[in-house]
């Protein structure tokens, strides 16, 4: 590839994370206004129709209910690929790190490993925490 088809494939990836950025921004600020509004039942009603965060488990792993949730939606989502998922976990100790810290490594984690999995002969994810 040439320096050129480089930079024009660069800037249209750079154009499309752009576009990508606008619509999250767009949906971040619907949400904030119906969150200042105290709209719940409509936010509620937008996450159902905009997001797969529909959680279809009862299951407790880390004792941490957002952290928890975070994991079934990963689970469901490997799950749905064909990719089994496995977990061992323990009950994680209060004020250790940041909840939205460690829910957004896990998140990322799971993401990636999802995706390698796809792209992979092997079919099968362990999360140990």
């Amino acid at each position: 590839m040439t320096v050129l088809e480089e930079k024009k494939n660069h800037s249209t990836e750079l154009k499309e994370l752009n576009k990508l950025n606008h619509e999250i921004n767009n949906k971040v600020f619907y949400m904030k206004e119906l969150l200042d509004k105290n709209d719940y039942g409509t936010l509620n009603t937008y996450f159902e129709e905009n997001f797969d965060f529909k959680i279809e488990s009862n299951e407790e792993f880390t004792g941490n209910k957002v952290i928890d949730d975070r994991i079934k939606i990963k689970m469901q989502k490997a799950r749905k690929s064909g990719v089994e998922f496995e977990i061992e976990a323990n009950t994680l100790p209060q004020n250790v790190i940041d909840e939205g810290d460690l829910t957004e490594l896990i998140f990322n984690l799971l993401d990636n490993a999802i995706e390698a999995e796809n792209d992979s002969l092997t079919t099968n994810i362990m999360l140990m925490i």
